[in-house]
């Protein structure tokens, strides 16, 4: 049940399952996310894996998560962090104890924002610990954390799998014999060059006018109902607007909202040229615009513990995506414990 509220926050842009794994040496890396029980796991475009584990729905009032960063590539190692909440039950020392089957396994230091860094032994010691059932717990003087074991195994063997790590030595589960030739190796971020961008004056206009009926029109032809519901049955606000934003002497960009939701709103971004002719319907799970880039972000309650991001950068020519990711456990953390990105870049704004 709990990966349908994926589909209904209009991720548009998320890959959930990956592309054959033969074809991986020919094709660029194709991000991936999974979840099973306590356990999620996000892989990006540069073969970066990211594992978050939690606390059971039981601890609730407990919130812990942690950490497991591993690159592409044989020799990658694995980097572990811990994150608690309240932040208040992290002072006066902000040192955490970590402590698996009731042994001790040394502390660990949190900043300000109750994060804490494993060592590398603590983080070897861990990642033992999640594949079995033994309680692994983050304790100080006043409060302990219990981190749930159930899905490591799972989410661990799906890093593997997307690493292609199966059966080599480098592999977290079931480590075999199997040549570390075959282990993906990493892919360089892509670097988006935002060319000189000087905004123009942004306006807007109310949706009953005659202006913006007119364009209303025209996008109808472009988008289909299912994309962006509003645009056809018209139920605005009367606050809504059409806002257009100048991108360069030959183009803009036309923002008009498309649908709302319990605690989300979306709009379609489509890129016009200056005599109002069609270019690129960008998205229509859209937020906002700034500085050559539009912005989406949707949360699954009102916490927004658990939700979705995606951007998209202006190149010169189109909009390109530059960065996708979610958080799909609900476990307390107001705007998601970790990033957990399946799509990541570099965006470079080009000198003015």
């Amino acid at each position: 049940m709990k990966q349908k509220w994926i589909y209904s926050i209009k991720i548009m842009s998320i890959t959930f399952g990956l592309a054959s794994i033969s074809s991986w040496s020919l094709a660029a890396i194709q991000g991936l996310h999974f979840l099973h029980k306590d356990w999620e796991i996000s892989c990006d475009n540069t073969g970066t894996c990211r594992a978050a584990g939690y606390q059971s729905d039981q601890d609730i009032d407990q919130p812990v998560s942690v950490l497991l960063e591993r690159a592409a590539g044989a020799n990658s190692s694995i980097k572990a962090q811990v994150q608690i909440l309240p932040l208040a039950a992290a002072t006066p020392t902000r040192q955490l104890q970590l402590q698996i089957a009731s042994t001790p396994y040394g502390v660990i230091g949190l900043n300000r924002e109750g994060i804490g860094q494993l060592s590398t032994d603590q983080t070897r010691a861990l990642l033992k610990a999640v594949q079995g059932t033994a309680p692994v717990v983050f304790k100080n003087t006043q409060s302990r954390w219990n981190l749930s074991t159930s899905g490591a195994s799972a989410v661990l063997l799906k890093m593997d799998e997307f690493q292609r790590r199966l059966s080599t030595p480098s592999a977290l589960i079931r480590p075999g014999k199997k040549s570390n030739q075959a282990v993906l190796k990493a892919a360089a971020i892509p670097k988006i060059q935002i060319p000189k961008y000087q905004s123009g004056k942004v306006t807007q206009a109310k949706l009953n006018t005659a202006t913006s009926q007119q364009m209303i029109r025209k996008l109808q032809v472009t988008t289909k109902e299912d994309q962006c519901d509003l645009l056809f049955s018209q139920r605005f606000l009367d606050d809504d607007v059409m806002t257009i934003y100048p991108i360069n002497a030959q183009n803009q960009l036309i923002q008009i909202p498309c649908w709302r939701g319990a605690y989300n709103m979306g709009s379609g971004f489509w890129l016009m040229d200056r005599n109002k002719q069609f270019k690129q319907l960008v998205t229509t799970s859209g937020e906002t615009f700034n500085q050559g880039q539009i912005f989406s972000g949707h949360k699954v309650r009102g916490l927004g513990d658990c939700l979705s991001q995606n951007e998209w950068a202006w190149t010169g020519k189109k909009f390109v995506k530059s960065f996708s990711g979610l958080t799909v456990q609900c476990k307390g953390f107001a705007g998601g414990a970790w990033n957990l990105p399946t799509y990541v870049s570099k965006i470079i704004y080009q000198a003015k």
